[in-house]
């Protein structure tokens, strides 16, 4: 996965933080996304974006005025968002704006990551459908991880008790 070169270094920082900690939860080297940065895709983003395909999916950083997040936006009903994981490739779309903090940042792009290793939404943990939880793996989430993926014997929740 490439990692688009307009984030700045914290949100790079919490990209790979939230990589790891699918790893740490699921115990498993399965949950591993290599990462490179430098992906540049000038201007701003498009659906022509986040539908082509390549051979490795891009976390892109966009904005509400974007024409392609109005595009999808449309495409939804009208339905806004501040992250989706989709596109052509398991390509990933953090809307910059509508994101005011890094705590739910990081909260997000846990939620993203997730739908990349195949999970949907569900009550109860990360995977809720809008993002409300702490920012940690619930068992849930885990479950459903290791339910379609290998997890190693100590898979866990990343929960604080």
């Amino acid at each position: 996965m490439v990692i688009e070169n307009k984030f700045d270094t914290n949100e790079v920082a919490l990209i790979r933080k939230a990589i790891n900690e699918w790893v740490v939860a699921s115990d498993s080297d399965e949950s591993l996304i290599f990462t490179e940065e430098g992906f540049n895709n000038p201007g701003e983003f498009t659906v022509y974006d986040w539908r082509k395909e390549r051979d490795f999916g891009v976390i892109f950083k966009g904005f509400s005025t974007d024409i392609g997040y109005k595009q999808i936006v449309a495409e939804r009903g009208g339905k806004h968002f501040r992250g989706l994981a989709g596109g052509g490739n398991d390509n990933i779309l953090m809307v910059s704006d509508r994101i005011d903090s890094e705590e739910l940042f990081y909260k997000i792009i846990l939620h993203e990551i997730g739908h990349i290793h195949g999970l949907s939404h569900m009550e109860g943990g990360i995977m809720e459908p809008q993002v409300k939880r702490d920012g940690c793996i619930h068992e849930v989430d885990i479950k459903q991880f290791c339910e379609i993926n290998d997890c190693g014997p100590n898979a866990r929740s990343t929960c604080e008790d």
